[in-house]
């Protein structure tokens, strides 16, 4: 039953940088299915529920914080999106970005957008058999192109089911560059979350039917993005911080407030 996971392929033409890139994504409804049905996941002691018959019960609020089901973020959510006692139930979905080198001299980048579920305790959720991949963030080389009015950039005679993506910014003359490629990463992300149908997941919700306590329970399954897991750089990247670290800068990072000096 692997044939569902195979990965798609799609070329998504980019509006700033001028160029065509290959996004490989997989489809979010087979992700989740293997997940929800991996054998060596689907265990009773590693699902968090509040209650060992019921999952359906609603989590206690916890003085100190334990997993994410015990944080405010989580109870929140539950109330706004659970209307249906005994049938609808929330998906935490994190999802975890990290840039990684694949050749000595950092010109080959891999960015996976890979994706966990929250039923799971975190010490089975934080293992690589509980993650899946989403989709990938294409690093490929973004000159900065030539004026608009040369042909050479003409996004006309673009290979048959190319997606030309919106510019979500109109060409200002004070945005630097850098802003604008940060905005197609951006681009790529909301592309990979449409493409893959988990915008659609998130909005509508799933049916499922749960294994848990020796019963099985139809339920519909309503996905969330609670947080992303990344290092700083990433994280910059994602909030729209600068990403620089030479010394005329003010801060290293968001948290660091030591001079650079």
């Amino acid at each position: 039953y692997m044939k569902g996971l195979i990965p798609k392929e799609k070329q998504l033409y980019m509006p700033y940088s001028k160029r065509t890139v290959s996004m490989v994504y997989f489809d979010a409804s087979e992700v989740f299915a293997s997940l929800l049905s991996c054998p060596t996941l689907n265990k009773d002691e590693l699902y968090m529920f509040h209650d060992k018959q019921d999952p359906f019960a609603k989590p206690c609020v916890a003085s100190d914080l334990g997993d994410i089901n015990t944080g405010r973020c989580y109870h929140k959510t539950y109330d706004a999106l659970v209307k249906r006692k005994g049938v609808d139930m929330i998906l935490p979905s994190i999802l975890a970005m990290d840039k990684t080198q694949v050749d000595t001299y950092g010109r080959l980048q891999m960015e996976p957008i890979t994706i966990s579920h929250g039923l799971l305790k975190h010490s089975a959720r934080s293992k690589p058999s509980a993650m899946r991949i989403l989709g990938y963030i294409n690093h490929s080389a973004a000159h900065k192109p030539p004026p608009v009015a040369s042909k050479k950039w003409d996004c006309d005679n673009l290979p048959k089911g190319t997606v030309i993506a919106p510019a979500p910014l109109k060409p200002l003359s004070d945005v630097s560059w850098p802003t604008y490629l940060l905005n197609e990463m951006h681009i790529q992300i909301k592309f990979i979350l449409e493409e893959s149908g988990f915008t659609r997941l998130q909005e509508k919700g799933f049916y499922w039917k749960l294994q848990y306590a020796g019963k099985t329970f139809p339920v519909v399954m309503h996905p969330y993005i609670p947080f992303i897991i990344g290092d700083t750089e990433g994280h910059d990247r994602l909030c729209g911080h600068n990403t620089a670290r030479f010394k005329t800068v003010k801060q290293l990072c968001r948290a660091c407030e030591c001079p650079t000096l």
